[in-house]
């Protein structure tokens, strides 16, 4: 079993475009890359560190061959929040995460956007992945 959060948010954060699109939006630079495995704390979520993203892994599949787990099914919400402003660059933010997703066997399996209605001027764009992962001698313990 692997902890998929923090496995999809080393691969966010290593996804250097992405980085860089998030904070060429950002009206605070941050000497980080914020994506986060849980929802930041409330001195955070203000509309000038957006766009950030947050990942939540959640379900866990599985297919059986000799009463042995063989592949993981892992599901992770990839949710992120941007400006009303920059609704036009929405969809690239979100081609970024589908692509590194896709490179790690992951595909998208529901998207939607709306204001958020908690977080005054910003729309939050949800991301759903379900993935794919052989069980291998390394991992199968």
């Amino acid at each position: 079993m692997s902890l998929i959060d923090f496995e999809v948010a080393d691969w966010l954060t290593a996804n250097q475009d992405l980085v860089d699109k998030l904070a060429e939006l950002r009206q605070n630079k941050l000497d980080y890359a914020p994506i986060f495995t849980d929802t930041p704390d409330d001195t955070f979520i203000k509309i000038e560190n957006t766009p950030w993203i947050r990942v939540t892994g959640f379900g866990d599949g599985a297919v059986y061959a000799d009463n042995q787990r063989l592949f993981e099914r892992p599901n992770v919400q990839v949710d992120f929040w941007v400006r009303e402003e920059n609704v036009d660059r929405l969809e690239e933010i979100a081609e970024e995460i589908y692509q590194t997703m896709k490179q790690h066997y992951f595909e998208r399996t529901d998207f939607n956007h709306e204001r958020d209605p908690d977080f005054n001027g910003c729309i939050m764009v949800r991301n759903v992945f379900a993935g794919i992962k052989e069980r291998t001698a390394d991992n199968n313990g």
